[in-house]
């Protein structure tokens, strides 16, 4: 079976996370999202899968015109209930 790395980056910093090798019959959608511990936060937030230095730069581009700056916020908010 082959593996793919994929690399996951914060939306809440934007600095990246740990890679997950994922099996290539077992891919995920563009942008997929999963909640991971960001050691540069320190908490729990959605990561954005990214596959190749292409979606890599999107997501840089993405995140420094502050899309995801909403979706994080929102996270914060759940957690102070």
């Amino acid at each position: 079976m082959i593996y793919q790395s994929h690399k996951f980056f914060c939306i809440k910093c934007g600095n990246p996370g740990i890679p997950v090798q994922r099996p290539s019959n077992k891919q995920r959608e563009k942008f997929h999202r999963k909640k991971l511990y960001c050691i540069h936060c320190k908490e729990f937030t959605n990561h954005i899968e990214v596959k190749d230095w292409e979606q890599e730069q999107e997501f840089r581009q993405r995140f420094e015109n502050g899309e995801y700056e909403e979706e994080a916020q929102l996270k914060d908010s759940k957690n102070a209930l």
